[in-house]
């Protein structure tokens, strides 16, 4: 796995710009991991941003909160197998949140749909990746 975070200060509106317009792309799920458990998230997202905290998800559904200060960058994930993916990371390259892009997955012929694999791409493609085929 290929991976080449950029480092830097906490968010920048320019990442926050690419992280709404990843949520616009629709059918995406959330997916936020701990050491003993994984959340996934399914529903309309948008991004709002507060004084510490982003909320990703609709604040009267189903939502994540992630500190706005940790964000330090983000990474478009290709792996084999899986659907393409957009990781927030924080200090050190540690992954905060990941968005996970439904039928991007090229190992799913029925469910692939290459129109949006290339919007993905098109939006994320200029990022660090992780996960490169």
């Amino acid at each position: 796995m290929e991976t080449r975070p950029e480092s830097g200060p906490a968010a920048g509106e320019g990442l926050l710009a690419i992280l709404e317009s990843a949520l616009a792309l629709g059918d995406v799920r959330a997916i936020v991991r701990s050491e003993g458990a994984t959340a996934e998230i399914v529903g309309r997202f948008s991004l709002r941003r507060g004084e510490v905290w982003l909320t990703v998800g609709e604040e009267s559904g189903s939502h994540a909160h992630v500190r706005t200060a940790d964000v330090r960058s983000l990474a478009y994930v290709r792996s084999e197998g899986r659907n393409a993916g957009l990781e927030v990371r924080g200090p050190e390259g540690r992954v905060l949140l990941k968005l996970s892009f439904a039928r991007t997955n090229l190992a799913k012929p029925g469910d692939f749909d290459p129109a949006r694999l290339d919007a993905v791409e098109s939006l994320l493609g200029r990022l660090p990746r992780s996960g490169i085929l």
